[in-house]
């Protein structure tokens, strides 16, 4: 084993001692061997080295700075719930249930949340309680509508969020084909259905992206969305579109 695998492999095993970095820990696990990581692996391994130079350091640190750059190359997302598994068990059916990825898609009733909740942690204590807690928890991080009737939903930006974890694809990386499409062929704007025929990604992969672009501020925020399959009618890029690219070379 090298060095830089050991302290990466290290890292990875001090983290999924830290209250609820379980799901984050499992997700860098399973893309480490991936090329858009080999570059942040290399600071890692850096930031960790030094405690084979010092074995009496600390953990604290290297852990905060390799969380952070982790965080600041949105390789996963930053999520630091309490009631860890419950919230990761709810934030998964609502993203394998939806249609089109899109706000309010799917609604999901109370007495259907404590089922998903039971069935993950059938071991958990008073599951409407939890359930409280868990819908504060995703409210905080401004991940679910909470409406009347005991009824929840995605925000427009959860599926953007959360598909890192729960699906192949990763809504990062999409945007920034989507953007490199429309530049290349020297377009500043693009319906989705002319993006999708390219990609042939569908609409719930698709609006990932596009949401992601627009929580970024990369296209246009006075389009209003519609209904239908897509999060907008038309996308069309802003200078930050272009940043983007220049920093993802």
């Amino acid at each position: 084993m090298t060095i830089e695998s050991k302290w990466f492999d290290i890292f990875l095993d001090v983290l999924s001692f830290v209250p609820n970095m379980g799901p984050i820990v499992r997700k860098l696990d399973s893309i480490k061997n991936d090329l858009k990581l080999k570059d942040v692996k290399y600071e890692i391994e850096k930031i960790w080295n030094v405690i084979d130079k010092n074995p009496l350091l600390s953990f604290e640190v290297p852990i905060l700075k390799s969380l952070k750059l982790i965080e600041n190359n949105e390789l996963v997302p930053n999520f630091n719930f309490r009631k860890a598994e419950s919230c990761m068990a709810l934030l998964k059916e609502i993203n394998v249930r939806s249609k089109f990825g899109r706000e309010n898609d799917p609604f999901i009733e109370c007495n259907e949340c404590i089922r998903i909740i039971k069935n993950n942690i059938p071991t958990v204590e008073g599951p409407e309680k939890e359930l409280k807690l868990v819908v504060h928890e995703l409210e905080k991080e401004d991940l679910i509508h909470r409406h009347p009737y005991a009824i929840i939903s995605p925000k427009k930006y959860f599926f953007c969020k959360t598909d890192r974890l729960f699906q192949k694809w990763d809504p990062v990386q999409d945007a920034k084909k989507v953007v490199e499409l429309l530049v290349d062929n020297k377009q500043d704007s693009a319906s989705p259905e002319y993006v999708d025929r390219q990609f042939k990604w569908g609409p719930r992969r698709l609006n990932s992206a596009i949401a992601y672009l627009h929580l970024k501020k990369r296209i246009e925020h006075n389009i209003k969305p519609e209904s239908g399959e897509y999060f907008l009618p038309l996308l069309k890029l802003t200078r930050e579109a272009y940043f983007f690219i220049e920093n993802n070379k």
